[in-house]
């Protein structure tokens, strides 16, 4: 989460990606929008196959917008609905690839699990980049296999809310360290009970909203967070997540704390914004997304041990 304006980016676009043309919302195409994908690609409505073109381009938008010009076949409903756009390239092959399809944190994590097996989260990539130099921990690329890779949880998760539906993150790949799922809708999991029980799971990228009203708790080298699971009648239904910063850096200890109280001070503005314009909280103002491991014993705690896998954003969930 960033302290520039990438806690509204909007969702204004769709677009389609991969190796067969499917209608995918895309919220941040970032660096991939780009003139030279422009000029090779035709965008069509999903909704009514009329010709789109892109728009706001040179401008400071993270997102590309479409338009349709004056074609009076262009349906009235398109614009209602998430603006849908099948993507493909002038020899009407797929548009190009722009979602990451693997998760490669670089860096070491130097505590007790260094050595042996590590808990979920704490796989450490040495692929070199060219040049054998390593590259820089926020930069993504691409494998000469072709699978594109992202180094900072925060891409995966704006691709994951890009996505957009169960169906569509379906079919895009993923693979996240201590992770055992493959695509964008199994390696995610929203920390919900049922039937007032928060159920058992493998390690995941697991989310809820951030609980500000509750103070974060330092003790030692463990600082731990409460997020909303649910509310039943007037209660709130709480889970913890408890961040183990045995090992970590100083630097990697002064970011977190950093973004966790600029999370609990935005979660708290949109609470008051929201009172204020007599309008509903959503999705609990700040949502936490991190690769954690569910406590045995209290299926309400989860533990998160490396200082690469967690980030917090405002934009809303999408389902």
């Amino acid at each position: 989460m960033h302290r520039r304006n990438s806690l509204s980016a909007s969702s204004e676009a769709c677009y389609t990606v991969g190796t067969e043309a499917l209608a995918v919302t895309v919220a941040e195409l970032e660096s991939s929008w780009t003139t030279e994908l422009i000029a090779t690609t035709a965008f069509r409505c999903t909704e009514c196959g009329t010709k789109v073109h892109p728009t706001a381009l040179g401008s400071t938008k993270l997102s590309p917008s479409f338009r349709a010009g004056k074609d009076p076949g262009h349906s009235g409903d398109c614009s209602r609905r998430p603006r849908e756009v099948d993507a493909v390239d002038d020899h009407g092959g797929p548009g190009t690839a722009v979602v990451p399809t693997e998760l490669v944190l670089l860096g070491h994590v130097d505590d007790e699990h260094s050595q042996g097996q590590r808990p979920a989260g704490t796989v450490v990539s040495q692929r070199p980049g060219p040049g054998g130099r390593r590259r820089q921990a926020g930069s993504g690329g691409t494998d000469p296999d072709g699978r594109r890779r992202a180094h900072t949880l925060e891409r995966i998760v704006n691709h994951w809310l890009a996505l957009g539906s169960k169906e569509v993150r379906a079919r895009h790949p993923l693979s996240i360290p201590g992770v055992d799922q493959s695509n964008y809708l199994y390696c995610f999991k929203q920390i919900a009970p049922w039937e007032a029980k928060i159920a058992r799971s493998a390690p995941r990228v697991f989310y809820a909203p951030l609980r500000w009203r509750v103070d974060p708790v330092e003790d030692g080298d463990v600082l731990t967070l409460t997020l909303h699971a649910a509310r039943r009648g007037n209660a709130a239904i709480e889970c913890t997540m408890k961040v183990d910063r045995r090992g970590w850096s100083a630097a990697q200890r002064v970011r977190l704390d950093r973004e966790v109280s600029f999370a609990v001070r935005r979660a708290r503005e949109l609470w008051f914004d929201s009172k204020a314009k007599h309008t509903e909280q959503q999705s609990g103002g700040v949502t936490m997304f991190a690769v954690a491991e569910q406590d045995s014993a209290d299926t309400t705690m989860f533990t998160i041990r490396d200082p690469r896998v967690v980030h917090f954003t405002d934009r809303p969930i999408t389902q």
